[in-house]
């Protein structure tokens, strides 16, 4: 629960995130609750900061391009 709302945060489908894998990162992402870091903001921004350190590395020739 984070400020009065459930939220979920899935570890990735069944065939591919094996039992000792989730419950690994679910001991991480409880760890950052503790801290106060809400897992899926976290997450959210570094898929942010990836696109834009993506978008700083290309040109604007290879985004015509593209």
């Amino acid at each position: 629960m984070r400020q009065g709302r459930a939220r979920y945060m899935g570890l990735g489908p069944l065939h591919t995130v094996g039992p000792a894998y989730a419950r690994t990162r679910a001991l991480e992402c409880r760890r950052q609750l503790l801290d106060r870091v809400d897992p899926l903001d976290a997450r959210k921004g570094e898929r942010a900061a990836a696109k834009v350190e993506m978008a700083k590395g290309m040109t604007f020739a290879e985004s015509a391009t593209a």
